[in-house]
């Protein structure tokens, strides 16, 4: 899905001479409405639906197509967020959308509106986000990985569906040690990008479970990275996943209470 976005950020800004490559800056949020099988082909169809003077808001629809049947599912939605840079890793203008039909309009307002709420949250907070200290939690999932050429765009920057991909893994370990049946992603909210990644750098996935109700469980996943050239370390990704727990048959199962051990657990369960 990401790439899928990525292709279409980079078609849009990439206009009159103009070399610019399109940096995975936001996920809004993802919603997995239903389940994609082995031997199925999927399907995704982006549309930029927004542009502001250096970001650009594509939305990506997938579908998964049994090829025997021919039956086609729409298996999730995302709202994909990207800031257009040069090969420097400076901001380059984005040209202006062209909004023609009444439902291109309606989708550009509701991403204007959405622009503008997270401009003033971010003056809000002077850019900084809240996050749970995961330094020696029990009950957390860890992954460390070396990013190679292969996860990079031509910019050398690392796409930012590689980093997802870590963190659905990473907060998927955390959720299946908790509920110790089959676990399936839910949803994704809140996924931001604080920092970019290069080719070279190592990252450190970090997953804790922080919410949970009687069938889902909320994982929240800290990505830090550290530059091996500088030594440069430095906190790039956070975002929250939510996981529904299934049984044997396929069918939602009851997840087990989490166990709020200290005072920052019960904090993070009461903003869950």
């Amino acid at each position: 899905m990401e790439l899928a976005g990525w292709i279409a950020a980079s078609r849009f800004v990439n206009v009159g001479g103009q070399t610019a490559f399109p940096a995975t800056a936001r996920l809004d949020h993802m919603d997995f409405i239903a389940p994609m099988f082995v031997g199925e082909v999927a399907q995704a169809f982006a549309t930029v639906t927004f542009a502001s003077k250096h970001t650009v808001q594509v939305t990506v629809d997938v579908a998964a197509e049994n090829a025997a049947t021919g039956e086609v599912r729409h298996t999730n939605s995302g709202t994909f967020w990207y800031v257009s840079m040069d090969k420097k890793g400076k901001l380059c203008p984005v040209p202006q959308l062209k909004v023609e039909t009444e439902e291109q309009k309606k989708k550009y307002d509701a991403a204007l509106a959405s622009y503008k709420n997270r401009l003033a949250e971010s003056k809000s907070s002077n850019g900084s986000t809240v996050m749970c200290d995961t330094t020696g939690n029990s009950k957390q999932a860890s992954l460390v990985q070396l990013m190679h050429p292969s996860d990079c765009s031509s910019a050398g920057i690392v796409n930012g569906g590689v980093l997802m991909k870590l963190m659905d893994n990473a907060a998927g370990i955390a959720a299946f040690r908790h509920c110790k049946t089959n676990v399936v992603t839910a949803s994704i909210d809140d996924l931001d990008i604080l920092h970019t990644v290069s080719n070279g750098d190592i990252v450190s996935i970090t997953a804790v479970p922080t919410f949970n109700s009687a069938k889902s469980l909320e994982i929240e996943v800290v990505v830090h990275a550290e530059s091996l050239m500088t030594n440069e370390k430095f906190v790039c990704c956070h975002a929250f996943f939510t996981f529904v727990s299934l049984d044997s048959d396929r069918r939602p199962a009851v997840v087990p209470p989490l166990l709020l051990e200290s005072q920052e657990d019960k904090d993070a369960f009461a903003q869950g």
